[in-house]
Formats: structure tokens, sequence, C-alpha cells
């Protein structure tokens, strides 16, 4: 006998189904078949896609700095800002590609140029849109760049239940870009520069940070950023 995945029962399907790794992917699923389009698009199944997906850490996107999706290195469509560049380079005219300086999720931060950036784009590469960031206050030489998000999903209360949470996606997903700022006179520093750009006020703050002990500025690879429960990370050097 032969397997087949539409033999399986209903509630079966809905378990493995619901265990895809993104929305993205659910969408593209519903065009398998009129019953899964059917299946997928049932309140019940979103309601338990978004409970497992609240229970997995967000940790980063599934593109990285290179611009591969890894999820899917051996297609020939494992670089997904490819398209996103061509228009970008033709609309900006620019000759060499932009620099990817962070991701998160599905959301791309690029820009023009790897040293004194000043020209900001948070992309997203699969419905090839973009926007736009206003210039920071002030350009560096050398400054580590990450991005942030809001979760994609949120609690919620609805007053016909009686448990009252419910699982929603978060349709105004804020992000931030935060740039550290490095002091050329000071080799340690107790505090640290920051410029915060948050898509709510659409400008840019600047502000001080304490961290816990003095930082090296050599020791931040600006290269390595990652947020994870809502805290931004940049790896070090030894």
């Amino acid at each position: 006998m032969t397997a087949n995945i539409e033999n399986l029962p209903e509630h079966v399907l809905v378990e493995i189904l619901c265990r895809l790794p993104c929305y993205k992917f659910v969408s593209q699923c519903k065009s398998v078949s009129k019953r899964w389009c059917t299946l997928m698009s049932n309140p019940s199944f979103i309601g338990r896609f978004l409970c497992l997906q609240m229970e997995r850490p967000i940790i980063r996107t599934m593109i990285n700095a290179e611009g591969v999706e890894f999820l899917n290195k051996t297609s020939s469509l494992s670089k997904p800002l490819t398209p996103l560049f061509r228009r970008l380079m033709s609309i900006y005219s620019l000759e060499k590609e932009p620099i990817v300086v962070g991701t998160y999720n599905d959301l791309v931060l690029c820009c023009a140029t790897e040293y004194e950036q000043r020209d900001y784009c948070i992309c997203n590469p699969y419905t090839i849109q973009w926007a736009e960031l206003p210039p920071p206050p002030r350009v560096y030489e050398y400054t580590p760049v990450g991005l942030i998000c809001d979760l994609p999903y949120y609690n919620s209360k609805s007053g016909d239940q009686e448990s009252g949470d419910t699982i929603k996606l978060n349709s105004e997903y804020r992000c931030r870009v935060v740039r550290i700022i490095f002091s050329p006179d000071q080799e340690f520093s107790c505090t640290l520069g920051v410029q915060i750009f948050s898509s709510e006020t659409g400008e840019w703050t600047e502000s001080i940070v304490f961290p816990p002990t003095a930082v090296r500025y050599e020791s931040i690879d600006p290269s390595i950023s990652f947020a994870c429960n809502r805290m931004l990370y940049w790896m070090g050097r030894r």
C-alpha cells in the first residue's frame, strides 16, 4: 500500500500543517489542493497554528547576512534578495547591491554603503516592498546596526470567550533600528551612545545606555547581531 498524505485523517493533517515555520508557507500550501485550502482557512486551524508559533522563540530571520534563505539553500531561489536588489539598484541608480546590515524574521535592513552608513531601507524580499528611513542625526565611519521588531502575534481578549485569551496576528508591526555610536578617543567605556529609529514616530533619537561592564569597542562584531526575547545582541570578538 502506497502512503499518501491525502489519506491521513483531518486532525492528523492539521497537526502536521500547523507546524509550518511561518505563515508565508501556510499561504503557499493553500494552493496544493482544495482540501488543504479549506482546512487551513478554518479558524480552528489558524488558532492552533498561532498557538504553536507563540511557543517558539523567534530569534532570527530566515535570511542571513549574505542574503541566503537557510531553509532553501538547495533551490535556485535560495537568494530571495536578488529581485529586490535589482529593483533598488534601478530606482536609486546604485552601482553596487545594497549591504545587508540587519535581519529580523522576514524583514531585512539594507544600506547603500558598508561604511559611513546613512541611507537605510527596511525591506520585505518576498513582496519586493521597502520603506526608506530618514538619515540618522550623525554619520560615523564605523557603526554596528541592528533591527528588532514586535512579535508578529499578540494576545487579545474577546468578550464572547470565557477564557478571554486569544492569539491574533499583529497588524501594526512596529520595528526599531539601533545604531551603536563609537567614540574614537576611548578604547574602553562604561557607557554607550545609541541612535534609535522608531517606526512609530518615524524619527531618530539619541541616548546613552549603561552596560553592566565596561565595553571595548573593538570587541563588538558589527556584522553579527540578532534579536531574542525582545532584546538586541551583538556578538563579541576575542
